[in-house]
């Protein structure tokens, strides 16, 4: 083996005091010997200084500590010192290694703060704030997550997977995809999706997550922020609701629409319109306005939209919401790519532009009409007219007349366009007012210029029944007037004169056929004014026509009209026209009403039947069960008078369970009924709801009960095939009963039933277990304390018989064996009695319970008893059970065999455990001989201690008693 020699004492003394760490040699007293350069900075003073100073390092050799150094100038240091035993020419002397971490420390005291100060931001911030590690795993949750979710934060750090089930199911697969995603990628992202609060409510959550990165760009996961987003996604439901039903409408009309939002981009292009400009939608939407005119319009568009002055313009009227582009209509000649082929002739549209305010400015729509038939007659009208001038001079017969066939034309012409104008004013009417009543309103007055009509009245069907009532009227030189449905507005049915109106047969009657109407037929709408010279009614045909549907919905009484029936055939036409247009906006306004009103009912129905299901599924008696379901049912079916019955054990019997506004006097003879012999026997064989519309005719009702309610509603309550009882509803009538209704009558009955048959189990339940334990308590006393006084029995008779014969010693043996007896019948009792009692632990704790037992029974028997607790003793609630359970059993081995006459219980606390021991006086035994298994009892504590990670420790022998100790860690 190589050896190695010192080293010089030179090379010691320059590694000493060329060594960057400070150095000091202390001699066996403190005072310093030697001293490096680098301890003199450190210490600030100079080596002359500081050697033969006596220096106090409170460090022992061979370890280190921290420890304050005041320089002279009053600075501190805060110095890691570690001391190493050396000898210095053979001389025990120290050697002290100083590392100054004041910087260190104060560094660390500094990242403290700010996390305590990050750590106060996160956890009081109103969003649901959460960390993921890169493996999935969640590092943080803010304290926010309870008021969102109802859950606290330390229910998701000790379940991971609480997250997950909170989710709505419907969109579980979506997030928890869209989360692994993330973790994969270092994007920002966004999610929207539902979750199940504690209360079982549904609540929408917007999730944000972003990467989180640490100062060397290393990936530490990413950060989520949830936000409650519930009353926000419920708007945008309904928003989109909306939208789509306007959009439908806007698809299917037959007239070019568009529409340009705030920035002046084209939003809505519909069919019509992709017709007229041969654009798809989708080449157009999200465009400029001018740049879509530009594409298929180009200089041809007069309204000069597709300029750099057009867009300013367009522009300001969506800044301002007016403007010259605004009421006026617009004529345009297509291009000739747009025209289709020559013998078609030139192509023109009409264009008029209208304001929509919105919440962020003003948009701009636009309906488009094809007008090419119009303008392509007005053209060739044109022409007829150059060359009629052309032949005036030789043919003026025949140009004078040409020259009335031309303004017979013109005027038609004119008239047509006139009409056109006054459909289309109507659907934009019947478009821009969503109110039915509004739009109605205009309509006649547009009707009233094209009629010269003196009056309008407008008559609606009421539930399309066989009555109508006028809600509007229009007079010349008046607005129109919107009536009210008053006392005085009563509905009337129509008179036989106007019969034919209900077949959609147009009505014309002056004159005599004036008298045939009612006298007060117009007195409520006209005020009794005088009647007028004539009358047209125009029915109003139903538009859509289903088998229950009537003829007509409605109809308009023109009164003077000044139309030639004879000639104006094509403002007869407009009027169909205009009666169509109106009975599809009823149509479509009562369909719309209808919709809302089934959407109520049948949300009251589901409210109900949730109602109903709660309480079911909550521990009620079986009559609070049928009292809050009687009342229920009379609410959603509007009953002011119910009862239950109840089905005897006999199967023959129905027994009345609960009333409700029963008359006193039909109480007794509804009280029991035979199912023969009533309605309730005519459920009982259908099994179905029954349904009685006059219950007089039936003889097993008093008379008092169906004297105000003659309707009769009978709903068996149905489980597994049997009938429990059955429900009954008194009504006015039962006709207009709706087979939901009966439905959700039978699913409530179903409900009650099932909670009526779940209460009987539980009873059943109750009445074994209180069996059982009868039993269990007669095997207790047969096998301890019976057994106990029959010795004690036998004993007594054999004194009987020795007594005159034995000896005072026998008899004083006799009657210690006799006492020992009873004494043990003693314990055996006291010992039943108090386990019938209720366990205190879950009251009173491990230190109650056991003060309690040894009061209870160890007390009463004669047997001292010691517990004994340390203060300050805190156990977690599940060892403290099964420390009980190991108590309990060795008190019980104590009492039944060791016939101990003192009992101590020490429980103690030790550094991170605890320490419950038990002793007695008793006989003892020998553990050894138990074998591994040993009794039951002491197999029963051994599990226990098992349980709890320890051993259970028995120290017995015969003569000197027993300790059972268990330690426990914390």
């Amino acid at each position: 083996m190589p050896s190695f020699s010192p080293a010089p004492a030179e090379y010691l003394q320059s590694l000493f005091y060329q060594s960057p760490n400070p150095l000091l040699i202390l001699d066996a007293g403190g005072v310093v010997r030697l001293v490096n350069p680098a301890a003199e900075r450190i210490l600030g003073r100079p080596l002359e200084a500081l050697c033969g100073t006596p220096l106090a390092f409170a460090c022992e050799p061979g370890k280190t500590i921290e420890q304050w150094v005041v320089r002279p100038d009053g600075v501190q240091a805060l110095c890691e010192v570690h001391t190493a035993a050396i000898h210095l020419q053979g001389e025990a002397c120290f050697l002290v290694t100083l590392h100054d971490i004041t910087t260190h420390k104060e560094l660390l005291h500094a990242l403290e703060e700010s996390e305590k100060r990050f750590r106060i931001l996160i956890d009081f911030t109103y969003d649901w704030e959460y960390w993921l590690s890169p493996n999935g795993d969640l590092l943080y949750v803010s304290n926010a997550c309870k008021r969102i979710t109802g859950y606290a934060a330390e229910e998701f750090m000790s379940d991971p997977l609480l997250f997950e089930r909170i989710i709505h199911p419907e969109d579980r697969k979506r997030v928890l995809a869209h989360v692994a995603e993330e973790l994969e990628y270092y994007n920002l992202s966004s999610i929207d999706f539902r979750i199940v609060t504690r209360d079982g409510h549904i609540h929408w959550v917007n999730s944000q997550s972003r990467p989180v990165f640490d100062a060397q760009k290393g990936y530490l996961g990413r950060r989520f922020s949830n936000r409650e987003i519930t009353d926000r996604k419920k708007t945008e439901i309904k928003l989109l609701e909306t939208e789509q039903r306007f959009r439908s409408f806007i698809e299917q009309s037959q007239d070019g629409m568009f529409l340009v939002d705030v920035n002046g981009n084209v939003i809505v292009w519909n069919r019509a319109q992709e017709d007229i400009s041969g654009l798809k939608s989708e080449a157009v939407l999200g465009h400029p306005l001018w740049e879509v005119r530009a594409e298929y319009l180009g200089e041809d568009d007069v309204t000069g939209l597709q300029s750099q002055k057009g867009k300013e313009k367009l522009l300001a009227v969506l800044k301002s919401g007016s403007g010259d582009l605004l009421g006026r209509l617009w004529e345009i000649e297509l291009p000739a790519l747009l025209r289709g082929p020559v013998e078609s002739g030139m192509r023109f549209i009409q264009e008029r532009y209208f304001c929509i305010p919105t919440e962020r400015g003003y948009q701009i729509g636009c309906i488009v009409r094809d007008i090419s038939e119009e303008k392509n007659a007005q053209s060739a009208l044109q022409q007829m007219n150059l060359e009629l001038e052309a032949r005036v001079a030789t043919r003026t017969r025949q140009l004078t007349e040409e020259i009335g066939a031309r303004k017979t034309v013109e005027q038609q012409l004119s008239r047509r366009l006139q009409h056109e104008r006054i459909v289309a004013e109507i659907s934009a009417h019947f478009i821009r007012n969503d109110e039915f009543g509004t739009a109605v309103g205009a309509v006649l007055q547009l009707l009233g210029s094209l009629t010269g009509a003196k009056r309008i009245l407008f008559y609606a069907a009421q539930e399309y029944g066989g009555t109508f009532v006028c809600t509007h009227i229009w007079q010349q030189g008046l607005f129109t007037t919107r009536l009210k449905q008053t006392s005085q507005m009563a509905a009337q049915a129509l008179p036989s004169c106007l019969l034919p109106l209900k077949t959609g047969q147009r009505m014309y009657l002056k004159g005599d056929e004036l008298q045939r109407l009612p006298k007060d037929f117009f007195g409520a709408a006209l005020h009794n004014e005088e009647k007028p010279n004539n009358l047209l009614f125009q029915p109003i045909n139903a538009y859509l026509h289903f088998a229950d549907s009537p003829g007509i919905v409605g109809f308009l009484a023109f009164e003077e009209i000044a139309l030639n029936l004879e000639e104006g055939t094509e403002e007869i036409g407009l009027l169909e026209v205009a009666a169509q247009m109106i009975a599809a906006a009823m149509e479509r306004s009562r369909f719309m009403e209808m919709l809302e009103q089934r959407v109520r009912d049948r949300t009251r129905e589901l409210e109900a039947l949730y109602e109903v299901a709660a309480m079911t599924i909550r521990s009620l008696g079986v009559d609070e069960i049928l009292q809050m379901s009687l009342e229920k049912m009379m609410d959603v079916m509007g009953s002011a008078t119910g009862f239950v019955h109840l089905l005897a054990k006999d199967g023959r019997t129905f027994y009345l369970a609960q009333q409700c506004n029963v008359p006193p006097a039909a109480l007794e003879a509804i009280r029991v009924l035979v199912w023969e012999d009533s309605p309730l026997g005519k459920v009982y064989g259908r099994f179905d709801p029954l349904l009685i519309s006059d219950l007089g005719a039936d003889s097993g009702w008093p008379a008092d009960l169906y004297c105000r309610y003659p309707a009769y509603i009978g709903v068996p309550m149905r489980i597994g095939g049997q009938l429990l009882g059955v429900f009954s509803l008194l009504q006015e009538n039962v006709a207009q009963l709706k087979l939901e209704q009966l439905t959700l009558l039978s699913a409530i009955a179903d409900q009650v039933a099932a909670a009526l048959e779940s209460a009987r189990l539980r009873e059943h339940a109750q009445e074994a277990a209180v069996m059982e334990e009868r039993h269990r308590l007669a095997r207790e006393l047969h096998d301890s304390i019976t057994q106990y006084l029959y010795s004690l029995t036998l004993l007594t008779r054999g004194w009987q018989r020795k007594l005159r014969e034995a000896s005072g010693d026998e008899v004083a043996y006799w009657l210690e064996r006799a006492g020992s007896i009873a004494n043990q019948a003693l314990k055996e009792m006291r010992l039943l009695l108090y386990n019938l009692r209720s366990h205190t632990l879950e009251q009173d704790g491990l230190v109650g319970a056991l003060r309690r037992r040894l009061e209870a029974v160890e007390g009463r028997v004669e047997i001292k008893t010691l517990l004994q607790v340390d203060e300050d003793l805190e156990i977690p609630a599940w060892i403290e059970s099964e420390l009980y359970g190991i108590a309990q059993e060795a008190l019980n081995n104590i009492l039944k065999h060791a016939e101990a006459t003192r009992v101590e219980i020490h429980l103690r606390k030790q550094t991170g455990a605890v320490v419950l021991e038990i002793s007695d006086n008793g006989n003892g035994f020998n553990p050894a001989a138990l074998g591994e298994d040993g009794r039951l009892g002491i197999t029963s504590m051994r599990e226990r201690a098992k349980k709890l990670g320890s051993q259970l420790v028995i120290d017995s022998r015969a003569g000197k008693g027993t300790r059972v100790k268990v330690h426990v860690r914390l």
